[in-house]
């Protein structure tokens, strides 16, 4: 094929082209050019392709190992796919073991965590444990209770300045991490309208030489300090109910010495001796039996008992007291009433009452003592015609030495025991004692205990 372009002015004017047919030698050659160039196209596509699929499965196991660390840095627990026969098996192999040994200790470690936080649940003490820039690295339930804190769970990590205010925990924990050594004392905590006294005994925490935090140990001491308390004020009272009879008696006593031959002084005297000496015996007795009961090791022995006929004994023996000031007594219980009670000791309860009634109600008035049930319980009451009692005292009224009227209870030779004996004995059986009173119009003393034994109360 010739080609030639035609020019005129300058300008294309067109194109002669010119041909002859190939012969048929040179048409065999030309399709064999086309054949080959095929071919040869064809052969580079396939060895293009089957490069790129050896190199896909030669990278295949590094993306499969590289996607499995990855999920390890995450911390996701999963082994390593191992590719069998592959140059990087070993490693593979490697990394599958480590992670085995990492999944084992991750339970190991989870395994002494749970432990750890049950025995710290199960404590009696409260714990906790403040690192040296005072965030709290671990407490137990009983602490954050204590200290009203939230979830025990969610503490660690905050502050102690955040979760709590009480200044004597502060500065206990600051003094602890500044000096580092063992200080102890006690702290005033508040729940709502109750206080707690907690002994606070605290220490610093050593690891390798070093000092990495405190640990805090708290015990309840409450009742304990409420125990002393009372022993030092019982061991007061004592002294002083002992103290104003002794005295007396000593005094007469060197009267009588000093005056041998004054018979009517000496027999005055003596009667004052008699008196308080009496009181002495009297409040020694009350204490032994407050003592006995309070420290009975054993639940009284309940017999099914009728009612009236001891209430009728206690009359007789109240009569005399009663009549030196024209009081009457007045008995109203049904005949066939009875209850699971321990004799003695119910027929003291109600003695004591009605001594009490006996010593305070007005002159040529009238006690009444009453019995009957309610519901499931034996209701005993009290009631006279003295001046009444204060409602801010009823509170009180149980305590052992506690008097409404200091002078006029000595007066009437009362030992502040009483009623602190009824109490207990109520609690022995289960039951409970209280008071009714207006100012003016006497008081009723109410004592319950259960038809049918119960175990004691602390209250």
């Amino acid at each position: 094929v010739l080609s030639t372009a035609l020019y005129g002015d300058n300008t294309v004017l067109g194109i002669l082209r010119a041909s002859e047919p190939l012969t048929g030698n040179q048409a065999r050659q030309r399709h064999l050019f086309h054949k080959l160039a095929f071919a040869q196209i064809l052969t580079l596509l396939l060895i293009s392709g089957g490069l790129q699929i050896v190199s896909s499965r030669r990278s295949r196991p590094f993306r499969e190992l590289s996607e499995d660390v990855a999920k390890l840095q995450k911390g996701e627990h999963c082994l390593p796919r191992i590719p069998h026969g592959d140059a990087i098996e070993p490693i593979a192999t490697q990394l599958s073991r480590l992670q085995r040994t990492a999944l084992l200790q991750q339970r190991v470690i989870a395994d002494q965590r749970h432990r750890q936080r049950v025995l710290l649940n199960h404590m009696s003490e409260g714990i906790l444990a403040i690192d040296n820039h005072q965030n709290i690295t671990e407490i137990n339930p009983l602490a954050a209770e204590w200290l009203r804190l939230e979830d025990p769970l969610r503490v660690p990590g905050k502050s102690l300045l955040s979760v709590t205010r009480n200044p004597h925990l502060l500065e206990l924990v600051s003094k602890l991490i500044e000096e580092g050594k063992t200080v102890e004392g006690d702290i005033v905590v508040s729940n709502g309208d109750e206080e707690r006294i907690l002994h606070i005994r605290g220490s610093q925490m050593i690891d390798a030489e070093q000092a990495v935090g405190v640990l805090v140990v708290m015990r309840d001491v409450t009742e304990l300090r409420k125990l002393a308390s009372l022993r030092t004020d019982f061991v007061a009272n004592v002294s002083h109910e002992l103290r104003t009879p002794l005295t007396s008696v000593r005094g007469y006593a060197e009267l009588i010495r000093d005056e041998p031959g004054d018979k009517e002084s000496v027999a005055r005297f003596s009667e004052k001796i008699v008196a308080q000496s009496t009181r002495m015996v009297t409040l020694m007795n009350d204490l032994l039996d407050l003592t006995r009961i309070e420290n009975a090791q054993e639940t009284p022995a309940f017999t099914q008992s009728r009612i009236r006929p001891i209430l009728e004994t206690i009359l007789e023996q109240c009569t005399e007291a009663a009549s030196l000031r024209n009081i009457s007594l007045e008995l109203k219980a049904p005949d066939d009433l009875t209850a699971e009670i321990h004799p003695p000791l119910f027929e003291q309860a109600v003695f004591n009452l009605m001594q009490n009634a006996v010593k305070y109600t007005h002159p040529e008035t009238c006690i009444e003592l009453t019995a009957q049930t309610d519901v499931d319980q034996l209701v005993i009451r009290v009631r006279d015609h003295g001046p009444g009692i204060p409602p801010a005292h009823h509170e009180r009224l149980f305590e052992r030495f506690y008097r409404v009227d200091k002078a006029r209870s000595r007066a009437a030779g009362g030992t502040g025991l009483g009623l602190s004996i009824v109490k207990h004995i109520a609690q022995s059986h289960g039951g409970s004692i209280s008071i009714q009173s207006t100012i003016g119009d006497g008081s009723t003393f109410i004592f319950r205990i259960p038809l049918h034994a119960a175990s004691p109360t602390d209250t």
